[in-house]
């Protein structure tokens, strides 16, 4: 997968930039360059280099912030109703560990915007 540095700031809140990452899953490439012949057979050499030529494509705006007020639904949420709302067993510390991830990112999402920012956000990318 690819990952992006993103950086976010608020014209309302002059505070410090706050950075979060996100990633894209090789789906997300370009298509790859075009090549003469039959496909490449699946895990060989040849079909790996062809894969190469796939250029990550950079994520829009739109993108990263319906991930980041998506992540930072946790924060209204117990555990047990976050793994409901999302799908996740509630006797997993996998489950667990994302969702503490999903808690820091609402916690340094709240630090750049307030609530009011992110529910405008909510709202306008609800249909995302």
């Amino acid at each position: 997968m690819d990952e992006w540095l993103c950086v976010l700031t608020y014209a309302g809140r002059p505070m410090e930039p706050e950075e979060f990452a996100y990633f894209t899953g090789l789906g997300h490439r370009s298509e790859p360059a075009p090549h003469a012949g039959a496909p490449y057979t699946p895990r060989t050499l040849a079909w790996e280099a062809w894969q190469r030529t796939r250029k990550p494509v950079r994520p829009t705006a739109a993108d990263v912030l319906h991930a980041l007020v998506g992540d930072a639904e946790a924060s209204s949420m117990t555990f047990d109703e976050w793994c409901d709302a999302f799908g996740y067993d509630n006797d997993s510390r996998k489950a667990f560990a994302v969702y503490e991830a999903c808690q820091d990112t609402a916690e340094d999402l709240y630090r750049v915007a307030d609530c009011g920012v992110v529910n405008a956000l909510r709202e306008a990318l609800a249909d995302y």
